[in-house]
């Protein structure tokens, strides 16, 4: 469980408008998550980010699936 709640977090804080198609980035489990830019949608592992959230400690990207860790 807590391999898949670390695949979920970036330190860091990232906007959703800043990134670009076929960056990655390495999560706290030391995992890497894929970004797709693609008809003005971004996706994390193919999974769309439906709303961004900003956080006192970062931003929150809602997406319509969990992650697992590849």
């Amino acid at each position: 469980m807590v391999n898949i709640l670390e695949y979920h977090t970036y330190v860091g804080s990232l906007k959703a408008e800043y990134f670009n198609d076929g960056q990655s980035f390495e999560q706290v489990n030391g995992k890497k998550v894929n970004i797709t830019v693609k008809d003005g949608k971004t996706y994390v592992n193919g999974s769309e980010i439906v709303a961004s959230i900003p956080a006192s400690n970062g931003m929150i990207h809602v997406i319509g699936d969990v992650l697992l860790p590849q």
